[in-house]
C-alpha cells in the first residue's frame, strides 16, 4: 500500500519527460536537420539499451530466473490450446462478450480516427518540418491533458464508469478536428 504513491510518482515523472520532449521537438528540429532526427532517435535508443544493461549488472535481483527445484516443470499450453479452452467460456458468458466488444470497439474507432487525423494533418501541413512542429505541440498539449486526467482517473471511474472514461481519448481528437476546421 505504501508504494502506490511511489509508482504513481514514477509514472508521472515519465509522463512529464514525454511532455517536455514533445514541446521541445519543434526547437530540436530547428537545430538538427529533419533527416538527422532518425539518427538521433537511434543514438538515444542505443544509449537507453546500454543504461538498462548496466542497471542489470548493478541490480541483479531484477533479472529473476525460474529455477526448477527438483519437481518436474509443467509444460505450458500453446496459444492454440488456450484459445480452444476459452471458446466455450466466451460462448456461454454474456459478460465476456460485452468485455470483448468494449475492448474491440474503442480500438477500432481510435484506429480509424488516427488514420483520418494523420491524413488531415498530412494534407494541411505540406512540409515534414511543419508536421513535426504540429505533432510536437499537439502531443505536448495532449500529454498535459492526459496527465491532468490521470490525477482524476479514480474519481472519473467512480462517478461515470468505464464507458465514459474511454471516451476521453476520442474527445481529444474531436477538439483537434474542431481546431483544424476553424483554420480552414
Amino acid at each position: 500500500r505504501k508504494y502506490n504513491g511511489f509508482f504513481s510518482f514514477i509514472f508521472a515523472g515519465g509522463y512529464a519527460v514525454y511532455i517536455f520532449f514533445s514541446f521541445s521537438m519543434p526547437f530540436i528540429s530547428d537545430i538538427i536537420e529533419f533527416d538527422k532526427l532518425l539518427l538521433l532517435y537511434v543514438a538515444i535508443s542505443i544509449l537507453a539499451a546500454l543504461v538498462l544493461k548496466h542497471m542489470g549488472t548493478i541490480f541483479p535481483t531484477l533479472l529473476v530466473s525460474e529455477k526448477i527445484s527438483g519437481k518436474k516443470k509443467k509444460k505450458k499450453k500453446g496459444m492454440k490450446d488456450q484459445v480452444k479452452q476459452a471458446m466455450p467460456l466466451i460462448r456461454s458468458s454474456m459478460l465476456i462478450k460485452i468485455l470483448v466488444i468494449l475492448f474491440i470497439l474503442p480500438t477500432a474507432v481510435l484506429t480509424v480516427m488516427n488514420f483520418q487525423f494523420n491524413f488531415v494533418v498530412d494534407d494541411y501541413f505540406g512540409t515534414p518540418s511543419a508536421k513535426l512542429k504540429f505533432f510536437g505541440y499537439f502531443r505536448g498539449v495532449m500529454g498535459v491533458v492526459n496527465l491532468v486526467l490521470l490525477l482524476f482517473v479514480g474519481r472519473i471511474y467512480g462517478r461515470w464508469g468505464l464507458p465514459v472514461a474511454l471516451m476521453f481519448h476520442p474527445a481529444n481528437y474531436i477538439v483537434a478536428f474542431s481546431a483544424l476546421l476553424v483554420n480552414f
